[in-house]
């Protein structure tokens, strides 16, 4: 075994150096000028300029673009859907140029991405040697929620590195730090909120109440500097309609999307995509339907962390790590929202998946299992939608006025191929439930 691992190793580090080389091309490439224009960070660049201007940030984007132009071509019809600490905190890109602040931001996307990374080998007890956590968080360039997430300028890996930091502080007893870093979190991006209340019902309180403070502090700068009647109408509007847009939305992967698609149709009036009648028309039932699997993933994955974390058979703090881990996996599943980027959060739970498969000496089935998940999670989003559009039938064979073909349609059935990460996010999630119940022997040294 030992002769074949050594065999392994050089193809290996091949592997992990192309996979970030790719990354890292798409990342270069997205700061391209015809690129530049399409990422989703010029909305936090635009909000951020709105903001010292003394203009209401949620106003349409094609609107702020009129005050600041960017040379961006294409726009959602709606505000920017972040939040108000989201605005705050991008309000100081906002004295640079577009072009150069969306450069800072990928160099520190990237950043994050490697403290992410050693701080998950220092937590999770492993061998920190730094050529090998280099090794490790430039393959991860080349995982698809990854490169997404950079090319885009999403947020994603620096929230991978807030709760990551939080999950550290918690899990040794820094209560009010952990929740310090939580609740920034938690101010940036609002789907969190599943590890805030499994904090709660665990009763430790200084974490939760720290959190909270922090999220409320926060937004009363928002509302000193923007004004209440603007952060209020965020909470109010902007938020629940622009998720309203996008709920059934073909690579919205949330739980709250299947009930829509099912019952209602695949598509959304916002974004261009793949589009598929509903199964059996019903608005009530879309409705129903999409709270009842929220509603109970949300109590089913609140009772299973808990009792991983308090009676699961791991040393205590991998019962705490497999509680957290899976409370990251809910927080993706019950959010109303929940675009392919955000699986870069994913990271934190496969990473503690993995070292409990190592102490349990890789049980052969549940190592399958989560191999088959990775797997999933490997495949691109534009590849998943290259090949569902190949079973679609043009709606109109002629493209229209603007030289634009129109866009085909599949079956309903088929349009549910696009929640395949959704069921990788479930296995990870039933995986880490199943792995905290297997007695086994701990296995301590260094990886």
């Amino acid at each position: 075994m030992m002769s074949l691992s050594r065999r392994l190793k050089l193809p290996l580090l091949l592997l992990a150096l192309l996979s970030g080389f790719s990354g890292f091309q798409l990342a270069l490439q997205s700061l391209k000028p015809e690129p530049l224009t399409r990422k989703d960070f010029i909305s936090e660049y635009l909000v951020a300029r709105a903001v010292l201007a003394g203009i209401n940030p949620y106003q349409p984007l094609i609107e702020l673009d009129k005050y600041f132009p960017t040379g961006a071509k294409q726009w959602p019809p709606h505000p920017t859907p972040h939040t108000p600490g989201l605005v705050i905190f991008s309000i100081p890109f906002a004295f640079l140029g577009y072009a150069q602040a969306a450069r800072i931001w990928l160099l520190a996307q990237i950043l994050c991405l490697f403290a992410s990374v050693f701080l998950l080998f220092r937590g999770l007890k492993a061998s920190v040697r730094l050529p090998l956590v280099i090794i490790v968080a430039w393959s991860a360039l080349g995982w698809p929620p990854v490169w997404q997430d950079l090319i885009f300028g999403q947020i994603n890996t620096a929230l991978l590195l807030l709760i990551v930091g939080a999950w550290l502080n918690l899990r040794d007893g820094r209560e009010w730090r952990g929740g310090a870093l939580l609740g920034a979190a938690i101010t940036f991006k609002l789907i969190f909120w599943p590890i805030a209340l499994f904090l709660v019902l665990r009763r430790r309180w200084h974490s939760a109440i720290t959190a909270l403070a922090v999220f409320t502090a926060t937004n009363l700068i928002a509302l000193i500097i923007m004004g209440w009647r603007v952060v209020v109408n965020y909470y109010t509007d902007v938020g629940p309609s622009t998720a309203a847009l996008y709920r059934a939305y073909a690579h919205n992967l949330s739980l709250w999307s299947v009930g829509w698609r099912v019952f209602s149709g695949t598509g959304s009036p916002a974004l261009t995509g793949a589009v598929a009648p509903p199964i059996f028309s019903s608005l009530r039932l879309a409705v129903i339907t999409s709270l009842l699997l929220t509603g109970v993933a949300g109590a089913l994955g609140l009772a299973a962390s808990i009792k991983a974390e308090r009676y699961g058979k791991a040393e205590e703090s991998m019962n705490f790590d497999i509680g957290y881990g899976m409370m990251v996996c809910l927080s993706l599943l019950v959010s109303p929202l929940t675009w392919p980027h955000y699986l870069t959060l994913l990271a934190f739970p496969l990473a503690v998946t993995a070292r409990r498969l190592r102490d349990l000496r890789f049980r052969r089935r549940e190592t399958l299992l989560c191999a088959f998940a990775v797997l999933i999670l490997l495949i691109p989003t534009f590849s998943l939608e290259n090949f569902i559009s190949s079973f679609s039938t043009p709606t109109d064979i002629l493209p229209n006025e603007s030289g634009i073909q129109s866009e085909g349609q599949v079956s309903g059935a088929i349009s549910l191929l696009f929640l395949l990460p959704t069921l990788s996010v479930l296995i990870i999630l039933w995986l880490m439930r199943q792995l905290s119940r297997l007695p086994g022997e701990e296995r301590r040294q260094a990886i």
